[in-house]
């Protein structure tokens, strides 16, 4: 224990000389960019009424940021995930509903993190980026080690039905 306070106090006594002092208000009230962030599941029929009424209680309860996430039903395409997030991932509707709820946030002084995916593996966008490879590059892969051991697959990754692997 008296490792980690001795680590906290060398941390703070860093941070206070660094920054040109420690404030106790400023740790006690954080910047919005610094507090803590709900992450805010959307899994039902964005509604942007809805979206900034939520906002609004969040706002009231002391929040400051919050980190979007969206689950739309590609996120798990073999099921066992119930959501019903509608208009589709990325689609334009998704984009002015997204637009139009981080303008109000900010219209409240919050901040708004975007999670970087609505599935894994991340950066496929629920398979959009496989769907549009027309070069074969999210094929599956065959990979082998070499002197004698066995090759291995690696997992298909199917984002659903007539979907390619990524």
């Amino acid at each position: 224990m008296k490792q980690i306070v001795f680590s906290l106090i060398a941390v703070v006594s860093f941070a206070s000389t660094a920054i040109g002092g420690f404030s106790k208000e400023k740790f006690r009230n954080p910047e919005n960019i610094h507090s803590p962030a709900y992450f805010w599941m959307w899994n039902a029929r964005l509604e942007v009424p809805k979206l900034k009424a939520q906002l609004d209680d969040m706002f009231a309860h002391g929040m400051r940021s919050v980190c979007i996430h969206p689950f739309p039903s590609e996120f798990r395409p073999n099921g066992g995930f119930d959501t019903s997030m509608s208009p589709g991932y990325l689609s334009k509707e998704y984009l002015l509903v997204f637009s139009n709820v981080v303008e109000y946030a900010a219209s409240l002084g919050m901040n708004v993190w975007l999670y970087d995916e609505g599935g894994w593996p991340s950066g496929g966008a629920c398979g959009q980026i496989a769907a549009a490879d027309k070069e074969g590059r999210f094929r599956r892969r065959l990979l082998g080690y070499g002197n004698g051991r066995e090759e291995f697959a690696l997992r298909a990754m199917p984002y659903g039905k007539g979907r390619r692997n990524y």
